[in-house]
């Protein structure tokens, strides 16, 4: 039988082990001493959401990585493949695909389903396990991945609101829309042309002989096109639009 494959951007991690039927209580832990910048007084904007992290961890490791309250690119590295070790020993190997910051799961078994509506499939029940040993308790807080990917995104620990109209500015900033185009036109436009992938669509054309890197260029290319009220066009495919949702506070052309 033909192996199934799902490609899963770890945005669904949270959903995935949220909705877990098993919902043991977390280890109560001591919480990390909080970090300060050098240049300022003031505690770490994601302070709180570290602590959490840590409170609700499960293993010595996802503790070790959150007990000086900061995370390093390489402790997210290296908790990540831990996670894609685990799945492999357990028999469900993953494939993390790092500059698309997703990764893929296949099965040869097309009963064991394991996202959000099966908590009970063997699939599920290695993936709670392993990610509660590398990741930590994504009932209870972020894992280290997504704690690491959103400080990353968002230093200062703003707002979803502001976060939008910071990447707003940064289109206007930069010229792909017009003055006056806010955080509100921004998801009214995202949320209404923006596409959700279910399955692996790309798994097929890599199997063909295909690289990863060509299949995100193909679906880069067909990303929507959006006529904005001023006649110009924004294309969510352009380089400038996506820094700009991953790093709005950048000024590209500055």
């Amino acid at each position: 039988m033909r192996p199934k494959r799902t490609l899963v951007t770890t945005a669904l991690i949270l959903a995935l082990s949220a909705c877990s039927a098993a919902n043991p209580a977390p280890h109560v832990n001591e919480p990390p001493p909080t970090p300060t910048p050098e240049d300022a007084d003031e505690p770490h904007p994601w302070a709180a959401e570290i602590e959490r992290a840590y409170r609700a961890a499960e293993s010595d490791f996802v503790r070790a990585i959150l007990a000086d309250g900061i995370i390093e690119r390489h402790e997210a590295r290296e908790a990540m493949y831990r996670f894609v070790e685990c799945m492999a020993e357990q028999g469900k190997p993953v494939e993390f695909i790092e500059w698309e910051d997703s990764f893929s799961f296949w099965t040869d078994d097309p009963n064991d389903e394991w996202g959000m509506d099966f908590p009970d499939s063997p699939g599920r029940v290695v993936y709670d396990y392993c990610q509660a040993q590398w990741l930590g308790n994504s009932w209870e807080a972020l894992t280290i991945w997504m704690l690491w990917e959103d400080i990353q995104r968002n230093p200062t620990n703003i707002d979803v609101n502001s976060m939008d109209d910071a990447i707003a500015e940064c289109l206007v900033r930069n010229g792909l829309a017009p003055e006056g185009f806010t955080g509100q036109h921004y998801r009214e436009v995202y949320n209404q042309h923006s596409v959700w992938v279910t399955g692996c669509p790309g798994c097929d054309f890599v199997d063909a002989g295909g690289t990863w890197d060509e299949w995100f260029e193909i679906q880069r290319q067909q990303e929507p096109r959006v006529t904005l009220q001023d006649g110009s066009e924004l294309w969510f495919g352009d380089d400038i639009f996506r820094t700009c949702q991953w790093n709005p506070l950048h000024d590209l052309l500055g």
